[in-house]
């Protein structure tokens, strides 16, 4: 596993309160907004209009759902932003993609692998390089006598470039980047997440906005070009 360097960035509450009126009104979920606003800050920032990330999966079917343990499975995610789309419009085609995956959960990434032959080059994921992940660990979970409660904890690492995770606790919510710093810089991972956290407001009071009316990143690019990892 690469060497991996972590920024965090606090998101206001009001902010998140915007976000989930804007979800209940289109029908989607907090994690398709997440998704939406990754997948333009990375093909604006590549200057690219089609976008594949990874995500996990819950994976979860009847006979496992009341077991105790992980059973997420990643899952490609590939959007394209082409046309100048608004970012409603955006929401949907997000929502779209991940309920399309969602659909074909049953069979897993494991063996889609095996069946696609694909294989790592330089050690990078032969699908993917960049992860999205959405938390939310507000309350204790019961389960029968067991009670679990979320507690904080340190990055563990990954195995992508780049990995935004989205987390709500009863404290607020945060968003964090883990990135490679041989392959981004502070400054450039730092800038990414202030613009991600402006997509979010966008997406919350200006949904009908298009792509191109709304301000350009930053240029404080990573050393390599985001286009080689994107698929």
């Amino acid at each position: 596993m690469p060497c991996i360097a972590v920024r965090t960035l606090a998101l206001p509450n009001y902010l998140m309160q915007a976000l989930r009126r804007r979800c209940a009104s289109e029908g989607v979920t907090l994690f398709e907004a997440t998704y939406a606003c990754f997948a333009v800050l990375l093909a604006r920032y590549a200057n690219r209009d089609d976008v594949l990330v990874g995500s996990p999966l819950a994976n979860r079917q009847p006979e496992t759902a009341p077991l105790i343990g992980p059973f997420a499975t990643p899952v490609a995610l590939r959007l394209n932003v082409a046309g100048n789309p608004t970012l409603r419009q955006v929401l949907r085609r997000a929502a779209d993609v991940t309920r399309e995956a969602l659909a074909h959960s049953d069979l897993p990434f494991e063996i889609l692998l095996k069946r696609l032959k694909v294989r790592a080059v330089h050690g990078r994921n032969p699908l993917f390089q960049f992860y999205v992940r959405y938390q939310r660990a507000d309350d204790a979970l019961q389960v029968r006598d067991l009670t679990i409660m979320p507690l904080p904890a340190p990055s563990v690492g990954t195995r992508h470039e780049l990995q935004l995770t989205v987390a709500e606790r009863g404290d607020g919510a945060t968003a964090e980047f883990d990135y490679d710093p041989a392959l981004f810089d502070a400054a450039a991972a730092w800038h990414m997440l202030e613009y991600f956290e402006q997509l979010l407001k966008a997406l919350a009071g200006m949904p009908d906005n298009h792509l191109h009316e709304i301000a350009q990143p930053l240029r404080t690019r990573p050393p390599r070009d985001l286009r080689t990892g994107l698929g």
